[in-house]
């Protein structure tokens, strides 16, 4: 399995809670995909561009040919009359209440995060992890590298993490995070080889830097970032990838790519309008290069 494989379906499972399952080969984003939907066993077609960006669910359910009757035949037939649910179904997404008729606890859930293992927050498989335990966990795994921000719930259920390292806080689910093949912080493992080598160049010449700086108003619809900020010199540094000056397809192609232009400008007209220095560095150079350029660049801009 490609890496690009392996990083869809992180982001299919984040995306769903578990309810699609990829069934066919992944090669890149607009290529299409064969998908299984785990309430309906409706398999479907989409690309993967399209699946996030539009937000899209299943087709079939879509069309309201799963209907409640339909939805309650489906929780009798997987757990016979262990569950019932208080509210009527509308869509695989939305939250409905649930009852667990065992132990009588009433958890809400959506259908897609049911089917896919989600089941009662208080049973569990007779002991419900407490928030503490599942920190001790993640500190033992991490060193103390993570901070859990918000209460747990299940080992598939969302939760927000803090990166004690950079101060990001992010949405994971506690089986993701604890997972051998996770890669942690979201913000700090989408930095590029080039980009650590940067940020290691700063540190080995005691250069104070902050990744992923974010300043007030300066947004699109989120707000935008730039890949290094060095407070003590008020210089801003951003290493354009491939992804800045060509389109392609894994990124989203020619929309992002237009996308990344408009956010290079926005950023530019900040940094002139606050007297700010801005130096770009290109995909184009190879490490030397890159060192050329902090060195006769960054060490004239401290001088002047």
């Amino acid at each position: 399995m490609s890496k690009y494989e392996e990083q869809f379906k992180k982001k299919l499972l984040t995306y769903s809670g578990g309810a699609y399952s990829l069934i066919s080969s992944y090669t890149k984003s607009t290529e299409i995909v064969e998908l299984l939907h785990s309430i309906c066993n409706n398999v479907w077609k989409i690309t993967p561009a399209s699946l996030f960006k539009n937000k899209s669910t299943c087709p079939y359910c879509k069309g309201f040919v799963c209907d409640n009757d339909t939805f309650k035949y489906k929780v009798r037939n997987t757990t016979g009359n262990e569950y019932s649910f208080i509210e009527p179904y509308t869509t695989s997404l939305t939250e409905i209440k649930c009852k667990h008729n065992k132990c009588g606890k009433i958890f809400i859930t959506t259908p897609n995060r049911f089917f896919a293992g989600s089941k009662c927050t208080k049973c569990g498989s007779g002991h419900k992890k407490t928030t503490e335990e599942f920190a001790k966990e993640l500190c033992d795994k991490y060193d103390k590298e993570y901070i859990v921000v918000s209460e747990y719930l299940g080992a598939r259920e969302p939760i927000r993490i803090k990166h004690a390292n950079c101060n990001w806080v992010f949405k994971t689910t506690p089986n993701d995070i604890l997972s051998t093949h996770n890669n942690g912080c979201p913000t700090c493992h989408a930095i590029s080889k080039h980009e650590r080598f940067i940020h290691q160049w700063f540190v080995d010449n005691n250069i104070k830097d902050i990744p992923q700086y974010k300043v007030e108003g300066l947004k699109d619809k989120k707000d935008l970032r730039f890949d290094f900020y060095l407070p003590d010199y008020n210089i801003m540094i951003e290493y354009d990838g491939k992804q800045h000056y060509k389109a392609v397809d894994f990124f989203g192609g020619k929309e992002y790519k237009m996308k990344l232009n408009i956010h290079d400008r926005q950023k530019d007209k900040y940094c002139k309008d606050n007297n700010i220095k801005m130096i770009r560095l290109t995909y184009k150079f190879n490490e030397d290069e890159i060192l050329d350029v902090l060195n006769e660049t960054f060490l004239l801009s401290v001088l002047s």
